[in-house]
């Protein structure tokens, strides 16, 4: 079970979301996290952003399950810090791109200034000889 850090939200193994308190109260699986489950922090950036939650398993090995489920904490934390770059790069690519573009209109604005000028120098220049 995935519960977010404000509470709001809460996921399933089987990917279904509910909204604690209303579909949980009715649903028997909810209430088996509780004492008997696991818990791991996701974290963001030192940040707490949901908690993980696995039922232990009474026959098997509290500390095999331990680490099970803080290698897939440390799994979730990498694949969010991936793809927070991947939206910074991606911003950062945007911005350049738009600023490349904004640098080319603003060249040949300055080239038309210049022949503007020129022209203006050889009328003038023609006019007074």
């Amino acid at each position: 079970m995935v519960q977010s850090v404000d509470g709001k939200t809460v996921y399933y193994a089987d990917g279904e979301e509910r909204e604690p308190g209303k579909a949980d109260a009715l649903d028997r699986r909810s209430q088996e996290f509780g004492s008997s489950s696991i818990q791991c922090e996701l974290q963001y950036d030192g940040e707490k952003v949901a908690s993980l939650y696995l039922k232990e398993d009474k026959d098997g090995d509290r500390d095999r399950q331990e680490a099970a489920l803080k290698l897939l904490c440390l799994t979730l934390e990498e694949f969010v810090k991936a793809e927070s770059s991947v939206g910074r790069f991606e911003e950062f690519a945007n911005r350049l791109s738009a600023g490349i573009t904004e640098t080319q209109s603003l060249v040949k604005e300055i080239r038309k200034s210049t022949n503007d000028l020129k022209r203006a120098f050889r009328a003038d220049r023609r006019f007074l000889l």
